[in-house]
């Protein structure tokens, strides 16, 4: 029933992002008019920066901050992206040949947490973790990390993350995310302050692993979603000339002994998150497999 259960998924997911404008999502695989995003205060470029219109389409920047302008319609309107950025909107019909995103100025109050205090780590589920998942260029998966009930509402300093994963190629980057949770309990304001990109080098054979203490990202509330997003090959185009198959996505580990929902998914260029419900014969919701660190 469990594979019948996964499959019937599958064939579900090839139908939607055949339908889904995302399915060449890396920019620049052409000859053609290009626009490049770059950072206002170093005027480098920004790789994998994001593109979205207001029309539902979306697309990344490829590794120097390029991207094919000429995909969008000339009326459409333009949003870009990048953690860490504030959004910039452009009409696609006048864009200049570079689009400068100014650093959020963020401030907060000087903030101390003694060296001496303890490393906690909230582990992976202690139950088996059954089923893997794969998906599409330019898909996010967030689920929420709750604090244990003792340190709710203190303050604490993350300090890193470790999401299970059972397969990963050598050229397939993944952008982290860590967002505060809205009082619907799903995916809110971005918490990181600058990009961090997941490669082959983060991961040993189970798991990424992602040092946060040098990030400063502290939280006194309940709980944390962790999000990771799928941006493709850096080779993508090479790989396409000499005839590979192409998978655009690691393959993450799912537990379904979580009863609720704690993961949403989104796609780029989309309308809003949406709750990773159970499977077809399944009881539970299928959830994320990770475990954070903080003092």
């Amino acid at each position: 029933m469990k594979i019948s259960a996964y499959t019937t998924l599958f064939i579900l997911m090839l139908v939607f992002f055949t339908n889904m404008p995302v399915t060449d999502c890396i920019a620049g695989e052409g000859n053609t008019s290009t626009t490049k995003v770059v950072s206002a205060t170093t005027q480098t470029g920004l790789p994998y920066a994001v593109v979205t219109s207001h029309s539902g389409k979306g697309i990344y920047t490829d590794e120097q901050g390029v991207f094919d302008a000429t995909v969008f319609p000339a009326g459409d309107s333009l949003t870009f992206y990048c953690v860490g950025y504030e959004r910039v909107t452009r009409s696609a019909g006048q864009l200049p040949g570079t689009i400068a995103l100014q650093p959020l100025s963020r401030t907060m109050n000087e903030v101390v947490i003694s060296a001496n205090t303890p490393v906690k780590t909230i582990p992976y589920p202690k139950r088996g973790m059954p089923s893997t998942w794969s998906s599409s260029v330019g898909m996010e998966l967030a689920t929420r990390i709750p604090f244990p009930p003792e340190d709710s509402g203190k303050l604490k300093k993350l300090t890193e993350v470790r999401i299970r994963i059972k397969q990963l190629n050598e050229e397939n980057p993944c952008r982290l995310h860590i967002y505060a949770a809205t009082p619907a309990d799903t995916p809110g304001e971005e918490l990181l302050t600058k990009d961090i990109l997941l490669t082959k080098k983060d991961a040993n054979l189970i798991a990424f692993r992602k040092d946060l203490s040098g990030e400063d990202i502290y939280v006194s509330s309940s709980s944390v979603f962790v999000g990771i997003e799928w941006i493709g090959h850096t080779k993508r185009a090479e790989l396409k000339e000499q005839g590979k198959h192409i998978h655009t996505a690691p393959f993450l580990r799912m537990t379904q002994y979580i009863p609720e929902i704690r993961t949403y998914m989104r796609f780029l260029g989309g309308h809003g998150w949406l709750p990773e419900k159970a499977l077809p014969g399944e009881k539970n919701p299928a959830n994320m497999v990770v475990s954070l660190s903080y003092r």
